[in-house]
């Protein structure tokens, strides 16, 4: 009996189908819910985990069950895999031109981890039936798990809140977060659902269909709650991008002419009315939808002010670097040598990111890098119009156009936000892909690949293998230095320090909010009154960040306690460099001129401080650094005068006494008279 159980269990696991299902599931169902409130970023680092270890065990379990042997090889040659392939390798060499190599681990075993994905799902793709139908189903779950969760979060956060804003000062709406670390990725998610639950709401039938439309009205109406409004612009023009492709070649969708020129009447007077709605309507309430979505053009509106200094600092960047770029992960240290001249204020310099995936990527990777990347995204256009112009099946025409626009949203709100980063969209990318690149490979199949597969899937499993510990060690220490921050809080030094030294690994030195591993060692030293470890610490924090200015400040600090005045002096300068107006180092730098006995420098330092940013502390310095210069300047005007004073007496006595002597009649020697 035992004997015969495992064998049905093993033809259960071996079955391509249930394999299929549990691929999906985890990816759709569990990696969104997936999350550590341990960690600094609840979402990132333990997403990232979970996918490479769910992709090592796969490719583990195929290798093991010789499944591996009937892999299609000739996906290799599947122009979009070769792509994103060429696309990791300029990643991981970008690592060579890096300030901080370090810094570049997570993009490559991301930009491994999708490649892997892309090519997994292909193959599963082109031998599931119905796998477009499976994938539906597993998302209209996932999708009602979403929005179940969004309506809780905005009826009990934002609704039943008696507060205006969140401690942070943004407004109420950003306590949403659903299964994100944020409402903007939350509603980037439940966007990116939207091409297969529409696929469903076409496919299916009765009770089931009108599930798929209920969920899709209902998602369209969080996200307008949300306030999205890259989103909101990534549908809108996905839209109208497939209900132009459905017009023009509606032959090929079985459309008759008649129904296309009532699509097409219904299009042009939807586009006609929103247009107009857009243009004038909602002008009376600043934070009205409408308003909200108009002001995604205007330079002064929200954050744009922001987000166009820092695409500004990016295209600097950029033009310094327009070939090999910065290296992988590089963009938040190196940026900062760009911020000084656009006028950045401390509360504006959190963006850890560009804000636009498309700078993001040619600022990291060179022109080389954007191009591959832009690749990826031609031929999985370019195989989409060669679907829906061939012999293919309807159901697999409209999966393809429906997942075109699914591409186009997502390009489009990678323009204005970090899509590139989140594993869950990067997930949601390569189902995309991998959903096109399969229909094209059973369209046109590629030639047969003659490639010894343990030299295709050994280093496979191999870089997977480093990527789970890269992952897995960056959560590990995620955790212990939010614990070293939490010790730290509550001036618990010894304990801060102990922490912060488990957080130390050789995969990573920068915490997910830009600040040095190093920084909490140092600063629990600093707190404790041992700076001379605390300096140790700093300096090894600035080789990781050497354009951090809060680890500059706080360095020059320490320096000034240890009575360095000449180090500490260089340190808050260097802080000043990259943010001229950082209140702190102001006030730091005055302390150390003063100290040198340069009053009148220290003087102009503090009131260089705009007065709304000036504590009563500051302002009493000012005031009696004011009464000690003129305090000086007339004690030195005395001084000054009566050294004047002085020297005209003297002068005075001269002039005496030179015409005294010229009145006195001269004294003659008596000699012989003749």
């Amino acid at each position: 009996m035992k004997k015969k159980h495992k064998k049905v269990t093993g033809t259960w696991i071996e079955n391509p189908l249930f394999q299929f299902y549990v691929l999906a599931g985890v990816l759709i169902i569990l990696l969104p819910v997936f999350y550590l409130n341990h960690a600094i970023d609840t979402v990132l680092m333990p997403r990232l985990f979970l996918l490479d270890l769910l992709l090592l065990v796969f490719g583990i379990f195929l290798l093991l069950k010789g499944q591996i042997k009937a892999t299609d090889l000739s996906l290799l040659r599947n122009a979009v895999l070769v792509a994103s392939f060429s696309y990791f390798l300029i990643t991981a060499i970008s690592l060579i031109f890096a300030l901080n190599p370090h810094e570049g681990f997570f993009d490559v075993v991301k930009t491994f981890s999708v490649f892997v994905l892309i090519f997994m799902l292909t193959t599963y793709f082109t031998t599931t039936p119905d796998w477009a139908g499976i994938l539906a189903k597993l998302m209209l779950f996932a999708g009602s798990v979403a929005v179940l969760i969004g309506f809780y979060e905005y009826l009990t956060l934002v609704v039943g809140s008696t507060e205006q804003f969140l401690p942070d000062g943004r407004e109420m709406i950003y306590a949403v977060r659903g299964l994100m670390a944020h409402k903007n990725q939350f509603s980037d998610y439940m966007m990116m659902l939207l091409p297969f639950l529409m696929y469903g709401a076409i496919r299916f039938e009765k009770l089931l269909k009108a599930g798929f439309i209920a969920l899709i009205v209902m998602i369209l109406f969080l996200i307008i709650l949300l306030q999205t409004r890259s989103v909101w612009v990534g549908i809108i023009i996905s839209s109208v991008v497939c209900v132009a492709v459905l017009l023009i070649f509606y032959r090929q969708f079985l459309l008759p002419k008649k129904s296309r020129n009532i699509i097409a009447v219904v299009s042009l007077a939807i586009i006609l009315t929103f247009s107009g709605i857009i243009a004038f309507g909602g002008r009376q309430k600043y934070n009205s939808s409408l308003s909200r979505l108009r002001s995604i053009a205007s330079p002064q509106a929200g954050n744009n002010s922001y987000r166009l200094k820092v695409w500004g600092a990016t295209i600097e960047m950029i033009r310094y670097n327009p070939v090999v770029g910065v290296g992988a992960g590089n963009w938040q240290l190196e940026v900062s040598k760009y911020l000084p001249d656009l006028n950045f204020v401390q509360k504006e310099m959190n963006w850890g990111r560009p804000h636009n995936d498309y700078l993001w990527v040619l600022s990291e990777k060179g022109i080389f890098g954007i191009m591959l990347y832009l690749l990826i995204f031609i031929i999985s256009f370019i195989y989409s119009f060669r679907i829906i112009l061939g012999e293919n099946d309807l159901k697999l025409k409209i999966i393809t156009l429906l997942t075109m626009g699914g591409l186009i949203s997502y390009m489009v709100v990678s323009f204005f936000t970090f899509t590139y980063e989140r594993i869950d969209h990067q997930v949601y990318l390569a189902i995309f892909i991998a959903a096109i690149a399969s229909i094209h490979q059973q369209q046109k199949p590629a030639k047969p690949l003659k490639f010894n597969r343990y030299a295709f899937s050994l280093p496979v499993l191999l870089i997977l293998l480093l990527g789970s510990v890269f992952s897995f060690a960056t959560v590990l220490q995620e955790i212990h230095l939010k614990n070293a921050r939490t010790f730290l809080d509550a001036g618990k030094w010894k304990e801060s320090v102990q922490e912060g030294l488990k957080a130390r690994n050789s995969f990573r030195n920068i915490d997910p909010e830009g600040m040095p591993v190093d920084w909490v060692i140092a600063q629990a030293y600093a707190n404790a009154g041992d700076h001379q470890k605390a300096i140790v610490y700093f300096e090894s924090a600035l080789q990781a960040h050497p354009y951090n200015f809060v680890v500059l400040n706080n360095v020059g600090k320490s320096y000034f306690l240890t009575g360095d005045l000449q180090n500490a002096k260089k340190s808050f300068e260097t802080a000043l460099t990259y943010l001229p107006n950082f209140t702190e180092s102001l006030v730091n730098l005055a302390s150390v001129e003063y100290t040198l006995g340069e009053k009148p420098l220290a003087y102009q330092l503090l009131t260089k401080i705009p007065e709304s940013d000036r504590t009563p502390a500051i302002n009493q310095n000012i005031e009696a650094l004011d009464k000690e210069i003129k305090k000086e300047i007339k004690k030195a005007a005395r001084k000054a005068a009566r050294e004047a004073t002085r020297k005209q007496k003297a002068k005075t006595n001269n002039e005496k006494k030179q015409s005294k002597n010229k009145k006195r009649p001269s004294q003659k020697r008596p000699g012989n008279q003749h």
